[in-house]
Parts: structure tokens; sequence; C-alpha cells
């Protein structure tokens, strides 16, 4: 049987205009596992200290301000230091997609608007990120397995040749 593999969302609200509508929206705890902050320093402390490197996921609420987007540019840059496989969702006022796309340097994995859609947008987008940690997680899983078939039919195969100069008269 599979193991469930759980999801760590961690949602940076400064305001907490969105953090209770991706509570209601990922409920299931066996499956997702919810922080919120309300402050960078606290979000930073909270991924140095989980020590699984499980699937993560870090939505971050933006707003209007110019000063937020260099403040949210740095936070992006040090969730990235401590992880590179972090997945990273922004909400962004609808009308300043294109200009925080231009000053953000990282790889965002999503930028979403904060419009009436935007959990099922989150939630669409964190099981795409997640399909892709699994894919990641399986596909190590499977070349174990085929490094240890591997060795085992190598190990085999040399026990026959030792057997054959050995004990000829059985072949």
């Amino acid at each position: 049987m599979p193991k469930n593999i759980r999801t760590y969302l961690y949602c940076f609200d400064n305001h907490r205009t969105f953090t209770e509508e991706i509570r209601k929206k990922f409920a299931d705890p066996s499956r997702y596992v919810i922080h919120s902050s309300q402050a960078g320093e606290e979000l930073l402390v909270k991924l140095r200290n989980q020590k699984e490197k499980l699937c993560r996921i870090a939505i971050i609420g933006m707003q209007d301000s110019k000063e937020q987007t260099e403040l949210m540019d740095q936070l992006t840059i040090d969730i990235k230091k401590s992880d590179p496989l972090f997945g990273i969702i922004l909400l962004c006022p609808p009308d300043k997609i294109e200009d925080i796309r231009k000053t953000i340097r990282l790889n965002i994995d999503a930028y979403i608007p904060q419009n009436r859609n935007f959990v099922l947008r989150v939630h669409n987008t964190v099981k795409k990120i997640f399909s892709e940690y699994s894919i990641i997680y399986h596909r190590k899983r499977r070349n174990r397995s085929l490094f240890v078939v591997l060795a085992f039919i190598i190990f085999c195969l040399l026990l026959l040749i030792f057997a054959r100069i050995r004990f000829p008269e059985f072949f």
C-alpha cells in the first residue's frame, strides 16, 4: 500500500486575507500540513526547523507597495537558498502581475492574481507541484530498485561463471 506523502504549505500573509480560505480548501490533515506566519523571519525560522525534505510549498501574498516587492524578492531568494526544490506561489494584485514578474528575479512556480477564484488556482498549482515532486520521489526509488536488481543479476552471473569453471562436470 503506498504511503501518503505529506505536503507542507507555508502561508506568508501579512494581513490574514487568504490563510483561512487556504485552510478550508486543504482540510485533509493526512495529506496537507499548513503553517501560517505574518512575518518573513518567522516563516524562515519555520522552514529551517523543518528537518524532513518533503514536498514543501510557500504561498506568499503580496500587496501593492514597492517596498514589499523588494522584501518579497529577498524572501524568495532566502527560501530558494534553503531548499532549491521548494515550490513558491505568489498571490499578487491582478493589475500588478507583470510588474512583479519583471521585479522578482527567481524562478517562481506560479503568479496568481488575487481574485475570486484564486483558491482554485492555488489548489491546481499545489497539485502540479506535488505531482512533480512525486515523480522525482518515485524515480529515485525506481533507480535504487533497479540498482539492487542489477547487482543481484551480476552476482548470479559471476556465481554461474565460477561454478562453470570450478565444476564443469555438472554442465
